[in-house]
């Protein structure tokens, strides 16, 4: 078009050089002849008129073809460059140029896409061979996106399990929250009194470990295998210091301990705090020795210095006559001596994307703290809280908490939801935020908190932190990310994860949508519930401004809080693990389980060193996907020049400081606030905040929201359709893959396919529904999310549409009495446990006995290699009399079924080895009492877990219980 554009206006110029040409000669001798009578005269002026309107014309053209060559439509030109306000100029850009649907249209097509898909389900019955097949995979993909958004709980079976009998479970098993919040909640309700209101608050939970309640399954193959590996498989360093500075690339010993380090930790466990070396003294207990004989015999030496000889070896007597080795293959409950052989203890690093999940998975199972607390929103928005203990760190299955028998999570959660009362009211359409809300009062708040004589855990955590923030001068970086090393492809995505609960990349799967809505679920109903003001911010309220959903390729969400409400968050629930359990009973039951984790320098509100950012984050356990959650602040910190206007004629306007007025007076007076990271913003484009859906659940949006998006991305990202490898279909109000489109509009081109992949213009998309309608059978994944999610696009739709008008918004949400309406709320996205569970057809039972036979199997090379190292040694002693050795008694002598020794004189005591070589002399000598049994290798890794309790068995009498 611009090479025939620009030949077409080089012939008119030439023809009107030529006229012209001829006019002035003409005009010379009219003027040389005064000829020309004046009626002449007007006629030529009439028609130099006509030439200068044809010109002006010509000109316009010439314009207007440009801009379409430019692919930019008049109407975003005259946007552009008019003054309108924004919400008008974007509004008008997007509903013309995107060519978003009237609310009409939108249920039109939404009833012509089900005549259409019902139409595609009957065709395949009188369809050929070849498009049969391809029918039935398009029926198939159909009716899977159908179920996909039926969150109706209409397998009951699903959430009910059985517990087996606890020596029946194996120390290593799946992880399944049905069988975590079963426990949970069942001892909870067996713990409240619906009479006593301080049942509940003053319930605690007697144990945590994080195994219960993530998946750390892939610490499994490590755990079992005999060949353990060291901190040396995390090694990315490079020779060079700097090098592996300036990569941040740690040394395995600043974050790693391997198993034959750590009984030299404890010998020098004065240099470490008590926590470190409480665990480091547990991992010792269960590590893996390379010496298997010698480390054998230390054990049992420790193990039975506890215990009377007869009882022992009578016990494994009578346990050898019983077990079969088929039933020691079975049933039996195995509890072997399980270690990985390294110990994350700490960040560490970059390091690589492979190695990422193991590392926070190690670091979780073995060093990381138990939360201060676990809150539960359960359907129907109630909610309670309850303490951990934090002396504590054993599994379920260790703790008074287990209870075997069926468990059916949904009667559980019915059973202590109808003992509890909701505090829960109406949301408000608006919300109101003062000029206090973003004034922090750390000091007050620390005076406060040290007059009260009691203080909680949370309560004392809080106090501990502002103390720390006001004296901390160069915080170091609190947050911590799974870093990749840069060598590797698309490193920077794992700045998107939370280190220590990153378990693979999810982007670009349908985890990461089933994740993010389920962060922003929970947030938004554990601030609605408490009543904490938020709001979506940054790229996030982009996103909702264009459907109410998050953006497909955003891998994190963003939140703001006043100063205050981030106080009030991190002392309520810094430390906490969230348990989602969804919003009804009528629907799916959720597991979602998320860590919400607050800095301890949220009380410094500028930038500083630049590492602390970001002030909380609420992080998904299963993904390590997080919100990014930032306090507003009056600070000290200077204001962009767009704010500084205001103070023009005020005492505010001396700006050199001779007066004395700090920046912080001068952000007051405008009422400006700022996060750490320099995003400023006035209070007049904040409140008040305005209820709206978020991925499906009520949240808030602050009132100016289209300025601070355009501040901060520009006008064109509300208009522009095209973002990198996406491209907004209006017509679906969603966004899709750009390669997705322009496979369906190409077809077969492969040329036109590479062309529209290499160019940059945005893409104009004009298709019947009819063509919508094929594309989404062609592309399930977008067929499943538009089903899904239509309604609540739809809904936001109209609010931006009765938002332009000057029309009411609030009845789309309320009844006229003020009353919510419950439908409005949608869930859109199945939970991320039960999705992945039908996905993979898995079961609880099946999967148990899984476990069973791999530590079975485990033992069994345990054994083998036990037996080994013992033939191989040069001890004197047989293979059977390594596993009885045994200390004397303090009175110097023990019995051995009957047969009596007296202990030596006490200047000289035989050693426990020399002291069994006599018992077994003794025994010889007297013909008629039974044997004493050899214990084997393979009896040891049992022996070594097995608890002990004292019983009415003599005065010292110990058996192995």
């Amino acid at each position: 078009m611009l090479i025939w554009s620009s030949k077409k206006n080089h012939r008119f110029s030439k023809s009107k050089t030529k006229t012209n040409s001829n006019s002035n000669s003409n005009t010379n001798t009219d003027i040389n002849s005064n000829a020309r009578i004046n009626p002449l005269s007007k006629l030529r002026k009439m028609r130099r008129s006509r030439g200068i309107l044809l010109f002006i014309t010509i000109i316009i053209l010439h314009i207007l073809i440009l801009l379409l060559v430019k692919h930019k439509p008049i109407h975003q030109y005259i946007a552009e460059n008019t003054k309108i306000p924004p919400k008008l100029r974007n509004f008008v850009l997007l509903a013309t140029s995107a060519g978003l649907p009237k609310k009409n249209d939108m249920a039109d097509f939404d009833y012509k896409l089900e005549e259409y898909l019902q139409k595609k389900t009957q065709t395949r019955l009188g369809a050929s061979l070849e498009e049969g097949g391809i029918l039935r995979k398009q029926v198939k993909d159909i009716e899977a996106a159908i179920a996909y958004r039926d969150f109706s709980n209409h397998n009951d079976n699903f959430v009910e399990i059985t517990i087996p009998q606890r020596n029946e479970l194996p120390e290593l098993h799946q992880y399944d929250p049905r069988y975590t919040f079963g426990l949970l909640l069942k001892y909870i309700n067996d713990k409240v009194d619906v009479t006593n209101a301080d049942s509940l608050k003053n319930t605690l939970l007697p144990t945590f470990h994080w195994s219960d309640y993530t998946d750390m399954s892939i610490l499994d193959s490590h755990f079992l295998s005999l060949e353990k590996e060291t901190c040396k498989k995390f090694d990315v360093t490079k020779k060079s210091a700097n090098l592996n500075a300036q990569n941040d690339l740690f040394h395995t010993e600043t974050y790693c301990i391997d198993d034959d380090q750590l009984d030299q930790i404890l010998a020098e466990s004065h240099k470490y705090d008590e926590y470190f070396i409480a665990r480091v003294r547990e991992l010792a207990s269960k590590a893996w020795k390379k010496d298997l004989k010698e480390d054998t015999k230390k054990r049992l030496l420790s193990l039975l210095s506890l215990l009377s000889f007869p009882s022992l070896l009578l016990q494994l007597a009578s346990q050898r006559k019983q077990e079969s080795g088929q039933e020691l293959s079975s049933k039996r409950k195995l509890q072997p001596q399980l270690s990985t052989g390294f110990h994350i203890f700490s960040f560490s690093g970059r390091n690589r994307k492979a190695l990422r999940p193991l590392i926070a998975r190690s670091y979780l199972n073995d060093f990381m703290k138990a939360p201060l607390t676990m809150t539960f929103l359960l359907p129907n928005d109630k909610s309670f809280q309850v303490n951990v203990n934090q002396q504590r760190r054993d599994k379920l299955q260790d703790s008074e908490l287990y209870q075997a028998g069926s468990v059916n999570l949904k009667d559980e959660i019915l059973k202590l939801s109808n003992k509890l009362s909701s505090d829960f009211s109406t949301l408000p359409y608006e919300k109101e935020l003062k000029h206090e809300m973003f004034t922090d009062n750390t000091p007050n708040k620390i005076q406060s908190l040290e007059n009260q004589e009691v203080l909680n855990q949370t309560d004392n955590n809080y106090l501990n932190s502002l103390k720390t923030s006001l004296v901390m001068t160069d915080p170091p970086k609190y947050f911590r990310e799974a870093n990749i090393i840069k060598l590797e492809r698309n490193f920077a995505i794992g700045a998107h994860y939370d280190w220590r609960f990153f378990n693979g990349i999810v982007n670009g799967t349908p985890k990461q949508g089933i994740a993010i809505n389920g962060l922003v679920r929970a947030f938004m109903k554990l601030t609605n519930q408490y009543n904490l003001n938020t709001w979506v911010a940054h790229g996030s309220l982009l996103s909702w401004y264009w459907n109410g959903l998050q953006f497909p390729w955003d891998g994190d969400v963003d939140v703001q809080m006043p100063i205050n409400d981030l106080h009030k968050l991190s002392q309520l629930f810094n430390q906490t693990v969230v348990v989602d359990l969804g919003n009804s009973m009528d629907e799916e039951i959720r597991y979602g389980r998320y860590f919400l984790d607050l800095s301890t320098f949220i009380s410094q509100r500028v930038r500083g060193n630049g590492k602390n950012n970001i002030d909380a984050r609420f992080i998904d356990l299963d993904t390590g996907l997080y919100i990014d959650i930032t306090g507003l602040a009056v600070s000290n910190s200077r204001a962009p020049a767009r704010y500084t206007k205001d103070l023009q004629g005020t005492k505010m306007d001396i700006r050199d400081g001779k007066l004395g007025v700090t920046e912080i007076e001068r952000n007051s007076f405008m009422q400006v606030y700022n996060c750490r990271n320099y995003h400023f913003t006035p209070l007049k484009n904040l409140s008040p905040l305005r209820l709206s859906l978020v991925e499906g659940e009520y949240g808030y949006i602050p009132l100016g929201y289209d300025s601070m998006v355009s501040i901060e991305y520009g006008d064109k990202s509300m208009r522009d359709t095209t973002y990198r490898d996406h491209v907004f279909l209006p017509k679906l109000r969603m966004w899709v893959s750009k390669k997705a489109i322009v496979d369906f509009v190409y077809k077969d081109d492969d040329e036109a396919k590479k062309t529209q992949s290499r160019t940059k213009i945005p893409l104009k998309i004009d298709m019947t529904d009819e063509e919508y309608s094929e594309f989404l059978t062609q592309n399930p994944l977008v067929l499943r999310d538009y089903l899904a999610m239509s309604n609540v696009t739809q809904v936001h739709y109209n609010e931006l549409v009765r938002e332009y008008y000057d029309q009411e918004v609030q009845s789309i949400f309320y009844y006229e009495d003020g009353t919510m309406r419950p439908s409005m709320r949608k869930t859109l996205r199945p939970d991320l446990f039960t999705f992945l569970a039908k996905e993979s057809n898995s079961d609880y039972k099946i999967d148990l006995e899984h476990y069973h036979q791999l530590l079975v199997k485990y033992e069994e090379r345990l054994q083998t290699t036990i037996g080994s190292a013992a033939d191989a040694g040069s001890d004197p002693l047989k293979k059977e009399d390594i596993e009885t050795v045994a200390k004397p008694m303090k009175e110097n002598a023990f019995e051995m079924n009957g047969v009596s020794m007296q202990g030596k004189s006490e200047g000289k005591q035989d050693s426990p080895v020399e002291q069994f070589k006599e018992a077994k002399e003794v025994k010889a000598a007297q013909p008629g009492k039974e044997e004493l049994p050899d214990i084997e290798d393979s009896q040891a890794p049992q022996l070594l877990q097995q608890k002990v309790k004292p019983v009415e068995e003599g005065p010292r009498g110990l058996i192995i219980a």
